[in-house]
């Protein structure tokens, strides 16, 4: 029922299954800040259970509790708007949204693609200057002898594993487009 492609173009409902997968792509992308919370926290709970009297009599735990509940309501609501994209056309879509045309000037994997680059090239650009700062000024602190935050280190992990990940992305996105270009058309079949 849904995906359904006429000779003209897509129907309406294919659109808000493109949009729905694209938006769950930006979801997952932005999953990466509750996961440094969630490193955060749990730093925090080592430090405080190394050194109770840092934080006093607060509690750290229900601090990195709350990180992993946001990092998996963020993964769970990304996960299904790339997955579960079909029920929530469905949802959404009206009986006429099946059959109506809407013209586009590209084929879903073209629009897939546009979004990856986009979403991969952001989240490069937006980790970068952070990173080379850090990482400038973690080099600085280890020639000089000097002690490092474990907190700047975690950083500097979880920012490596971030840019790696978007030029993956990025280096792969007419693979990873013809793959949820595929899956949407083998969805539209099964419909």
């Amino acid at each position: 029922m849904s995906m359904i492609l006429s000779n003209n173009g897509m129907t309406k409902s294919s659109l808000y299954e493109i949009a729905s997968r694209i938006l769950g792509l930006y979801v997952l992308f932005t999953a990466t800040d509750p996961f440094i919370d969630l490193v955060y926290a749990l730093l925090a709970v080592q430090q405080a259970q190394a050194n109770p009297e840092a934080f006093g009599d607060l509690n750290q735990m229900p601090f990195a509790m709350v990180a992993l509940a946001h990092l998996l309501l963020v993964l769970s609501l990304g996960i299904f708007l790339v997955f579960g994209n079909r029920n929530l056309a469905k949802w959404i879509c009206r009986p006429d949204d099946y059959s109506e045309n809407a013209n586009l000037f590209a084929s879903k994997k073209v629009v897939y693609e546009i979004a990856l680059v986009i979403f991969s090239l952001w989240l490069v650009f937006w980790t970068l200057p952070e990173f080379v700062f850090k990482l400038k000024t973690q080099i600085q602190l280890v020639q000089q002898d000097q002690p490092t935050n474990p907190y700047d280190e975690s950083y500097l992990f979880i920012a490596a594993i971030k840019i790696t990940l978007g030029l993956l992305v990025l280096f792969n996105a007419p693979l990873v487009s013809g793959w949820l270009s595929r899956r949407v058309n083998q969805e539209g079949a099964q419909g």
